[in-house]
């Protein structure tokens, strides 16, 4: 694995354990995790992409004892929520994200 993805990895475990040590202490919260894409390719697969992306960020909440999955909820949106035109790849990587939405109860 390169580096560069190494580093990213390890820094996207770290916001998930800073989102899961707030979370705790706010047992009140619910949050919706939501995957986005960037509008290369069928929307179908960006959907299945988003979707999985999500996903995956609750399965680790879940799965490391962070968080009840009761109060998550795991959305895919595509390309339907651009951050930025997909007319570059600088742009067409600010597309590729997750979101995390934090609402009260």
């Amino acid at each position: 694995m390169p580096l560069a993805s190494q580093n990213c990895a390890k820094a996207q475990a770290l916001r998930s354990r800073c989102l899961a040590n707030f979370l705790q202490e706010h047992s009140d919260y619910r949050i919706e995790i939501a995957g986005h894409t960037d509008s290369q390719g069928d929307e179908s697969i960006n959907l299945e992409l988003s979707q999985a992306r999500a996903n995956a960020v609750v399965n680790y909440l879940v799965e490391e004892g962070y968080i009840s999955p009761k109060r998550l909820v795991a959305r895919g949106y595509g390309s339907a929520q651009a951050l930025a035109p997909n007319d570059t790849e600088e742009n067409r990587q600010k597309n590729r994200r997750v979101e995390v939405k934090i609402t009260g109860d």
